[in-house]
């Protein structure tokens, strides 16, 4: 047996397997989105008409600069 193969065991016998290290993965994930503090309603809406809002005006500005350069070429070319 070569060296590298009997590091990977002896570093592989020494961890849980998949099965208790994917159930602690959840159990540590569960227990961190129970610390996560949720926003009100009020927020949550408030948060969304932010980004509808700020979507809007990005897709217009967008809008307008793609006019702009839309009527540049045609003078142009």
């Amino acid at each position: 047996m070569s060296v590298s193969t009997t590091k990977h065991k002896k570093a592989v016998a020494g961890r849980p397997s998949i099965f208790k290290r994917v159930q602690r993965f959840w159990e540590e994930m569960i227990q961190e989105l129970r610390k996560s503090v949720w926003p009100s309603r009020p927020e949550l809406m408030e948060s969304t008409m932010v980004v509808i809002v700020s979507v809007v005006l990005v897709a217009v500005y967008v809008a307008i600069c793609d006019f702009v350069f839309q009527l540049a070429m045609r003078l142009l070319f």
